[in-house]
């Protein structure tokens, strides 16, 4: 795991990387190194990267909840009905650490879709 940090003041010891990598290892059941770099240590070199969310940090789930919203935004516009939204909703649900079940009504109704009680009150008159 690689690591970017601001500036080189910034960078962790290379005890708590030892650390960290070791915990991370435990963790996922193989070997992860963690080591951290600063900008001047990449700088004028090409390379490839991936990025990824780091799960530990708060904004880093709020970007992962507004990608997974927004999968859900765009597949249910191109699948329309073929699209279980069920699915991406637990997905939803569960990354925002709520409970699924609580949350997802089993007849299938949308709110827009059920009638409103102030007119079912309305047509009993």
């Amino acid at each position: 795991m690689l690591e970017l940090y601001r500036s080189e003041e910034s960078l962790p010891d290379r005890e708590v990387n030892d650390a960290r990598s070791l915990v991370a290892s435990a963790e996922r059941g193989y070997n992860v190194e963690v080591t951290s770099i600063s900008p001047e240590y990449v700088r004028n070199v090409d390379f490839d990267i991936k990025l990824a969310l780091d799960p530990r940090r708060e904004h880093s789930t709020i970007a992962e909840q507004g990608l997974i919203l927004n999968q859900i935004q765009l597949m249910s516009q191109i699948g329309g009905n073929r699209v279980n939204v069920d699915e991406l909703l637990v997905k939803l649900a569960t990354t925002m650490g709520l409970d699924p079940s609580k949350i997802i009504n089993e007849d299938g109704q949308t709110p827009a879709e059920q009638e409103d009680p102030m007119s079912q009150m309305l047509a009993q008159t």
